[in-house]
């Protein structure tokens, strides 16, 4: 009797123990502590303290090539040529670029007719004829028209006759007359300088034909 009694009270310890085993073992599972905690590097911990590395699929597995993204260049790694070659140009910019930049034009003096670039010949000639009379004297001629030829055709001191100019003559008054048969004009500047006016072919003096030898 004894004896079926501590076989009882055995039995009966090994089944507490064994449900108080398994409730604690249920307990150290749902704890938060002994969940699986990640790693930087892609391994984990397992509750058994061991660490488990996380699965990869490989192309070799999986049958699919994986798309690799281009990282930063640094040293030792080459450079795409993509990002070596420049960018073709605009349209706009290569039609730009193909056109050759302007020059400035130049100006160019329209040629001196016939007519006129004999007239200032004249003129030229009749400047060279109050030079030597101031070469003799000292002074130009002072006067009117009249009165300079006057002088210049031998009224001066040492009876000098100096014109008229070859290939020009004097009008009924004296007067020394352009290629038109208009009188020129003598503006006396100093005692040394003297303009000489043509009144042009439209014999009118004072305007933009005028023709004026200095």
């Amino acid at each position: 009797m004894k004896s079926q009694v501590r076989v009882i009270v055995a039995c009966g310890l090994v089944l507490i123990a064994a449900i108080w085993f398994a409730t604690t073992s249920k307990r150290d599972t749902a704890s938060p502590e002994s969940a699986i905690t990640p790693k930087p590097n892609g391994t984990q911990e397992s509750p058994t303290g061991k660490s488990a590395t996380a699965s990869t699929s490989s192309p070799s597995s999986t049958g699919q090539t994986a798309k690799q993204k281009p990282g930063p260049t640094g040293p030792g790694q080459v450079t795409p040529p993509s990002s070596i070659l420049p960018s073709p140009p605009s349209p706009a910019a290569a039609s730009t670029n193909s056109n050759p930049p302007s020059k400035p034009l130049s100006y160019v003096a329209p040629p001196v007719p016939q007519e006129t670039a004999e007239a200032l010949t004249d003129l030229n000639k009749v400047s060279l004829m109050v030079r030597d009379y101031r070469t003799l004297m000292g002074e130009n001629p002072v006067g009117t028209n009249a009165e300079i030829m006057k002088a210049i055709l031998g009224a001066n001191p040492k009876g000098a006759k100096l014109g008229p100019p070859e290939g020009q003559s004097l009008n009924g008054s004296g007067e020394l007359v352009d290629r038109w048969g208009t009188p020129y004009f003598f503006h006396q500047l100093s005692g040394t300088q003297m303009e000489i006016w043509s009144a042009g072919p439209d014999r009118k003096m004072g305007t933009s034909d005028d023709l004026i030898q200095r």
